[in-house]
């Protein structure tokens, strides 16, 4: 995605930082501003079901679904819980949307987000 001086590269995921080669980041007149975003789901990568980028490739679009996972003896199988990301870039700000919905039971899932970020260092 690139809008003006701003570009975004990303795995097929979605993802910036997870692959081999490291050229994802967030770009911003030629200089990574973002290194890595990797988001988790009880400390496991989600699976990938789709991924699209929009008519006019201002915004990319990307559902995920969770693997099987043990929330404390209780399990959860894959497909139960899904993440609908959008991202955009504008005026040199990279933005992400993201949607959980739980198809499982009636009880809520523990509320356990955080984000890691990582800016490259100063020259």
């Amino acid at each position: 995605m690139k809008r003006g001086e701003a570009f975004l590269v990303v795995d097929r995921c979605g993802n910036i930082g997870t692959s081999a080669n490291g050229a994802e980041g967030l770009f911003f007149k030629d200089t990574r501003c973002l290194s890595r975003l990797d988001p988790r789901i009880e400390g496991r990568k989600p699976v990938l079901l789709s991924a699209s980028a929009h008519q006019d490739e201002a915004a990319l679009s990307i559902d995920l679904t969770n693997p099987d996972l043990d929330l404390e003896g209780d399990p959860v199988r894959r497909d139960t819980i899904a993440l609908e990301r959008t991202r955009s870039v504008c005026d040199a700000v990279a933005y992400e949307w993201v949607k959980v919905r739980n198809y499982g039971s009636a009880r809520p899932l523990p509320d356990r987000r955080s984000v890691c970020v990582r800016l490259p260092r100063p020259p």
